[in-house]
């Protein structure tokens, strides 16, 4: 056991040090001006629009007490995979806290910001996981994650009750698979898998759709064979990738 714990500090030295150092400095804002509605909007109006559209979809005595996401504002117009999983986080937190959390309002925004520093630590991860099969000495992957944590849109939007990470972290995710797939363009789950996961990036927030460009030409120049053989793969791809996105997109509805 040990030797194993041993092992892993070793191959993984940089991440664990990297989030240790972001947890630090990240982590106690999490737990910041979390007292009212208000006090979450001054702090950051999406922030205030996003946790009060959440709590009226989860409130009884609400007209739009179902989930709707297409009432309100910042949750008619982004964001939709990030608000599911918020919603249906205190959804779940709720069953087993009701009285505490019905009386204590910071709770929720506290819920929605500490999942939003779970998934900047995601981020990280997948982005140190990428740089390791990228980059093969050290000093690499340590200068581009100091890069990351410390680009001031990362760190502001990490404790901000935003989709902004979350679509971050899909789009990563997404260009692992990405990588993947360009080291070994017979295993076509690798590319359907990016093209799902980027789209999702793209629902978080509109900005993603970037992401499409280097998918669409890391696919196009591997394709190989005749003209027949490289149109039966393109469809394939993006049928497969389109009908796994659609499930997706329905069942975030």
């Amino acid at each position: 056991m040990i030797k194993k714990l041993s092992s892993f500090i070793k191959a993984y030295w940089i991440l664990l040090s990297f989030l240790s150092i972001f947890s630090i400095f990240i982590l106690p804002p999490c737990f910041q001006n979390n007292e009212n509605l208000n006090i979450v909007s001054a702090e950051h109006i999406d922030s205030g629009s996003i946790i009060g559209s959440i709590l009226q979809m989860n409130s009884r005595h609400s007209t739009n007490s179902f989930y709707n996401q297409n009432i309100p504002y910042h949750t008619g117009y982004y964001g939709f995979p990030y608000n599911s999983i918020v919603f249906w986080t205190i959804k779940f937190t709720k069953i087993p806290l009701r009285s505490y959390i019905n009386n204590n309002f910071y709770v929720y925004p506290l819920i929605a910001k500490l999942l939003n520093f779970a998934f900047a630590c995601l981020s990280i991860i997948y982005l140190f996981l990428l740089s390791k099969k990228i980059y093969k000495n050290n000093l690499s992957k340590i200068l581009l994650l100091s890069l990351v944590i410390i680009f001031p849109e990362f760190l502001h939007y990490t404790f901000h009750i935003k989709p902004d990470i979350f679509g971050l972290l899909l789009s990563i995710i997404s260009l692992n698979y990405l990588y993947d797939y360009l080291q070994n363009p017979k295993n076509i789950k690798n590319i359907i898998w990016a093209n799902v996961f980027a789209g999702l990036s793209v629902l978080c927030k509109q900005p993603h759709i970037f992401i499409i460009f280097p998918l669409f030409l890391g696919f196009v120049f591997t394709l190989k064979g005749d003209n027949k053989e490289k149109l039966s793969k393109f469809i394939n791809v993006y049928f497969y990738s389109g009908i796994i996105f659609l499930f997706l997109f329905f069942m975030i509805h």
